[in-house]
């Protein structure tokens, strides 16, 4: 995969049990997570900026988008996110597809990570 921080990705995006739609996203960083048969999930970290979900901070699939749709561009203004405050909890074996992401107050940082949650710069990954 390309690097894609700092560029608008486009295109169908589909998830389990939820119809298609398309969205568009600008990227912040590169994630990857574990599944559970030990290989590594792609995903996108940025905010949407199609209409629907326009300044959502979301974590989406990266393999996700049906082939042939996605389309990439630079961002003119790019707005990176400071990722430092956000917290993940990771797929479970129920379901590899889906992450939770949330932004966390410093408060709470120890509670997040007692109930699951680890922080997201952790599954950051760099891509050339």
């Amino acid at each position: 995969m390309e690097n894609l921080v700092g560029k608008i990705v486009k295109g169908t995006f589909k998830r389990p049990d939820r119809p298609s739609s398309q969205i568009a996203v600008e990227v912040t960083a590169h994630v990857t997570m574990p599944r559970a048969d030990g290989s590594k999930a792609p995903y996108l970290f940025g905010t949407r900026l199609d209409i629907a979900q326009a300044g959502k901070v979301v974590l989406i699939r990266a393999d996700a988008f049906k082939p042939g749709t996605l389309t990439v561009e630079p961002s003119a203004n790019f707005k990176p996110i400071d990722t430092a405050d956000y917290f993940v909890t990771p797929p479970n074996r129920g379901g590899d597809f889906f992450a939770f992401i949330e932004k966390v107050a410093e408060q709470d940082r120890d509670w997040s990570v007692e109930l699951g949650g680890h922080k997201l710069t952790d599954f950051i990954v760099e891509v050339k």
